[in-house]
């Protein structure tokens, strides 16, 4: 998904075949049979930086992209290794040190209908 699509549509999801995302019309209330959401988020890197990105999960995040000038870095907290290569590449693209990177915090816009506003942090 790109930066547009996700401003057009804050929320996606799996499509019935997992091979692609469709955006999440209602959201008021969520219907209780979603698992895994794309949502439209912004963040914040340790020494400042603003990017956006979306949050990927639904209960928790386990996952998180970034949009920075054309390119989507991708960070899994499951795959620990390439969620480092992907810290390093982010780094030197910010001209950063990896040191500048983490911990990062997130928020979104998008509130659900009776629920808190969605905010954190990650550490790699």
């Amino acid at each position: 998904m790109t930066e547009d699509q996700f401003q057009k549509h804050p929320v996606w999801k799996w499509n019935d075949s997992r091979d692609d995302c469709i955006p999440v019309l209602e959201t008021n209330p969520l219907p209780d049979d979603e698992d895994t959401l794309f949502i439209l988020a912004k963040f914040k890197s340790a020494s400042g930086d603003l990017l956006n990105g979306y949050l990927v999960g639904s209960d928790s995040f386990y996952a998180f992209g970034l949009f920075v000038e054309k390119r989507d870095y991708l960070f899994n907290l499951n795959l620990t290794d390439l969620a480092i290569s992907e810290k390093a590449s982010l780094a030197e693209h910010l001209g950063r040190n990896e040191a500048d990177i983490f911990p990062m915090t997130y928020e979104a816009d998008f509130r659900f209908s009776g629920l808190p506003k969605i905010k954190g942090e990650f550490s790699i």
